[in-house]
C-alpha cells in the first residue's frame, strides 16, 4: 500500500487515520465475517440482544462497578471511523499501528499504539450489562482512544475500557487458545424480559471479574518471568563471550 501525507489537518490524528487503507489483502476475511453476520442476524430475526445504544449515564456508574476487579479506567464513547472490515479488530490495529510507525517518514506527528479492553453494551432493558473484548487505537500525544473497526450490527459509536493487562497480554493468550473471557457479562441466566437466553457452553457468564483480573494478572506475571530467564540466559552468554 502506498502511504501518502494528508493533504489538510496534518495536525489530526483522525486525518492521518483516514489515510489507511484496511480493507485491501483482507476481502476474503471481511466477506467471510459479513457472511457469518447475515447468516446470524436471519436466524434470530434480526434480533440484537445487546446494543451501545441503551447504554446511558446510570448504566455506565454500574458498568464502572462491575469492571472494578479489571481497571479503573473510564469508560469512554467513540465514534467509530470504519477503515478496518467488521471482525477484524486486533488485526486492524496491529496493522494501523504498524503503518503509522511508517507514516512519521512523511511528517506524521503522532505516536499509536494497540489498546485492548471491552466495547460495553446491554440489553434492551438494561439488565444484563455485557462486554466483548475489542482492540482499538490509542494516540500517546493526545491521550485519546480511536475505534477504526466497522461495528458487526452498523452501529456508529461504542463505549470502550481499556484494560491495561489486556492490551500486555490478550494477544499472547489468544494465541494460545485462552479466551475464557472474549465475552462477559454480569448475570448468569440472561434476561427474560428481552428474551435473551445465555447457552451454558458459551464463555460470557462471568458475574465476578475477580477471576478474570487473577487471570490476566497471573498471565503478566509469566511473562515477566519468561522474559527475565531469557534476558539472563542472554547476559550469560554474553559474559562466556567475553
Amino acid at each position: 500500500m502506498l502511504l501518502t501525507r494528508p493533504k489538510t489537518k496534518a495536525d489530526k490524528p483522525t486525518a492521518w487515520l483516514k489515510q489507511l487503507d484496511l480493507r485491501s489483502g483482507n476481502e476474503y476475511h471481511i466477506a467471510q465475517a459479513t457472511a457469518i453476520r447475515d447468516m446470524n442476524i436471519a436466524r434470530t430475526d434480526g434480533h440484537v440482544p445487546y446494543k451501545t445504544e441503551n447504554v446511558n449515564k446510570s448504566i455506565i456508574k454500574r458498568f464502572k462497578k462491575y469492571l472494578k476487579p479489571l481497571t479503573d479506567k473510564q469508560p469512554q464513547k467513540l465514534n467509530i471511523m470504519p477503515i478496518g472490515g467488521i471482525c477484524q479488530c486486533h488485526s486492524n490495529a496491529d496493522e494501523a499501528v504498524e503503518m503509522l510507525e511508517q507514516m512519521k517518514i512523511l511528517g506524521c506527528p503522532f505516536t499509536f499504539r494497540k489498546a485492548v479492553g471491552y466495547n460495553l453494551s446491554t440489553c434492551k432493558c438494561g439488565t444484563d450489562l455485557f462486554g466483548e473484548v475489542h482492540s482499538v487505537l490509542y494516540c500517546v500525544e493526545k491521550n485519546e482512544y480511536y475505534d477504526i473497526t466497522e461495528d458487526m450490527f452498523w452501529e456508529t459509536d461504542k463505549w470502550f475500557v481499556e484494560v491495561d493487562s489486556m492490551t500486555e497480554n490478550y494477544a499472547d493468550l489468544a494465541r494460545e487458545g485462552h479466551r475464557d473471557y472474549d465475552m462477559i457479562c454480569n448475570r448468569v441466566k440472561g434476561c427474560k424480559s428481552c428474551r435473551i437466553k445465555h447457552i451454558a457452553e458459551h464463555q460470557y457468564n462471568n458475574p465476578d471479574l475477580t477471576s478474570a483480573s487473577v487471570f490476566f494478572n497471573k498471565s503478566k506475571r509469566i511473562h515477566t518471568i519468561l522474559q527475565s530467564i531469557a534476558d539472563e540466559s542472554q547476559h550469560s552468554k554474553k559474559c562466556t563471550i567475553n
